[in-house]
């Protein structure tokens, strides 16, 4: 397990942030929906479903530092297109654990 920081800009300008062990940045991301309060007002089941759905079509995570654990959220259009999510602007994860193994993917 590591340690990952989990962060989403919204349209106000403010943002959600949370730190979760997981096995990865996915199920970090996942815990992240199911638990922050900053998503209290979000319809949390429809973003699990685009986030799961970007997901299994390996576009969710763009990995973006060679040996480093940093990843971009990629939720494309698709928040655009549910109302009650489109104030979510994006966000990136972490991985914050110093001690924690290199990445070269985003497995």
């Amino acid at each position: 397990m590591n340690l990952y920081t989990v962060l989403l800009a919204f349209e106000d300008r403010t943002n959600g942030i949370d730190q979760f062990e997981a096995k990865s940045p996915d199920q970090a991301l996942e815990e992240f929906v199911l638990s922050a309060k900053s998503l209290d007002k979000y319809d949390r089941q429809s973003l699990l479903f685009i986030i799961r759905k970007r997901s299994k079509e390996s576009n969710l995570l763009i990995h973006v530092a060679d040996l480093k654990g940093i990843w971009i959220l990629n939720f494309g259009t698709e928040l655009i297109d549910v109302r009650e999510l489109s104030s979510i602007f994006g966000g990136y994860i972490i991985q914050s654990d110093i001690n924690g193994q290199p990445r070269k993917n985003n497995l």
